[in-house]
């Protein structure tokens, strides 16, 4: 394919489920570890720029609870839309154990990083690419016993949306990537609503979770449409540009790289997921954050405000 037809190629087209037909809303689409990385919108419909260096490249489609589909740039060329049908994945649920009242006593424990500073957060926001998230490592290797997922909630710094939305999501520590963020161990789609300004943001889990992990990372996904995120992004774009004095950039070093944490006082547009930034909350609450649907993971100057609730029994749902 010509050069130039690549550099101007953009693929649009829908997601829907095989067997059904119906729309795939939120599915992650893009690049593996690349800055291309997209979300389909709520009717499935997705619309995502690819530059001419990845024409070699691989375009993934994928979704929590479906098997994932790969696409060869080049051969998207010459398409102006296309229907993308992914299959259901077959999964065999964790089996659930009935504990008596008075034969083991109930136990629980709250982990992660319970502080929170108000307008003290991390925002997502990029007018033509999506799929951020950020992820914070629970560290569970003390209390082998408390298997049980109980509860999750995620501290929101600010919102200046009606609503918003939020994935939930578990993900696997791949030692083999520097302990960042690896595979996703829980396949169901957990999606939280609301139009609350600030606090904490609980998560209603579908079902009972059993995670035999010592480590692991509970991931909060930012779920844009493509008219939020052109919004949001002309909104902070303008504030950057118009009041350079009003950003602080703080350069951290974190395991020997420089990271630079950008912080804005005000929140003008989207979702703010609360963080903090003392010394002991960065080596006590690892957290990773990735700009994009299969972006990289790096390392955040920050500690994400989140909590997980572990116990030695199922939710009670």
């Amino acid at each position: 394919m010509g050069g130039d037809l690549i550099a101007q190629m953009r693929v649009s087209g829908k997601l829907l489920e095989k067997d059904t037909k119906t729309a795939i809303p939120f599915a992650n689409i893009g690049i593996e570890n690349t800055t291309i990385g997209s979300l389909s919108d709520a009717d499935g419909t997705f619309s995502i720029e690819i530059p001419e260096a990845f024409e070699n490249r691989e375009l993934l489609f994928s979704a929590l609870g479906y098997q994932p589909k790969y696409f060869n740039v080049s051969t998207l060329a010459e398409s102006k839309y296309i229907q993308v049908y992914l299959d259901s994945k077959v999964f065999e649920l964790d089996p659930i154990t009935l504990i008596p009242e008075k034969a083991v006593k109930r136990k629980s424990v709250t982990l992660g990083n319970g502080k929170s500073l108000l307008l003290s957060g991390q925002l997502a926001y990029d007018s033509i690419y999506a799929g951020s998230a950020i992820a914070l490592r629970i560290d569970k290797k003390l209390h082998p016993d408390l298997p049980y997922l109980q509860k999750v909630a995620l501290f929101i710094a600010g919102n200046k949306s009606p609503e918003f939305k939020v994935r939930l999501r578990f993900m696997a520590v791949d030692q083999e990537n520097g302990g960042a963020p690896g595979k996703d161990l829980i396949e169901d789609q957990i999606i939280e609503y609301s139009n609350m300004r600030k606090g904490w943001l609980n998560f209603k889990l579908p079902r009972a979770y059993h995670l035999d992990q010592d480590s692991f990372y509970v991931v909060f996904e930012w779920i844009l449409e493509k008219k939020d995120r052109q919004y949001i992004a002309e909104t902070y774009e303008t504030y950057l540009r118009d009041y350079p004095d009003r950003v602080v950039y703080d350069t951290l070093q974190i395991e020997g790289k420089d990271v630079v944490d950008i912080q804005i006082g005000k929140i003008l547009a989207g979702t703010l997921f609360g963080t903090t930034h003392s010394k002991s909350d960065l080596k006590n609450h690892p957290t990773y954050y990735r700009n994009n649907s299969f972006g990289s993971w790096v390392r955040s100057g920050s500690a994400l405000s989140a909590k997980v609730e572990i116990g030695n029994y199922p939710a009670d749902l």
